[in-house]
């Protein structure tokens, strides 16, 4: 009988840690949101936060994530690109008619975010 109650414990422990591992520390998505701030006379910079999400749509616990940014178009505007824990700090030249896009992937996104500067 002690036998029967120690392995359904131990079949509990597991689904438990299973379905903990499934729906808290799996990491289905990472949202971007980017916040422009401190504009000082000809340069810029932009905050991009980078969020893991689980499945239930909440920062993922314990989990870090590796981001990689490419600069596509206006490579010569950037003063300086700093990668963080879960943020991105890019600053750069204000230039009336130029453009900046930016593309900010990860491996565990499918599909890179990509930002354009005015």
């Amino acid at each position: 009988m002690a036998v029967g109650y120690i392995l359904l414990i131990l079949v509990l422990i597991f689904v438990v840690a299973t379905l903990l591992w499934l729906y808290i520390f799996s990491i289905y998505e990472i949202r971007y949101k980017p916040v422009y701030y401190e504009q000082i006379a000809n340069s810029s910079k932009i905050l991009i936060y980078c969020t893991p999400l689980n499945s239930l749509g909440l920062k993922a616990p314990l989990r870090k994530v590796t981001y990689n940014v490419d600069v596509i178009k206006g490579e010569s505007l950037i003063k300086n690109v700093v990668c963080a824990k879960s943020q991105i700090i890019i600053e750069y030249f204000d230039s009336g008619d130029s453009k900046i896009s930016i593309s900010v992937s990860s491996s565990l996104s499918l599909f890179p975010y990509r930002l354009t500067i005015n």
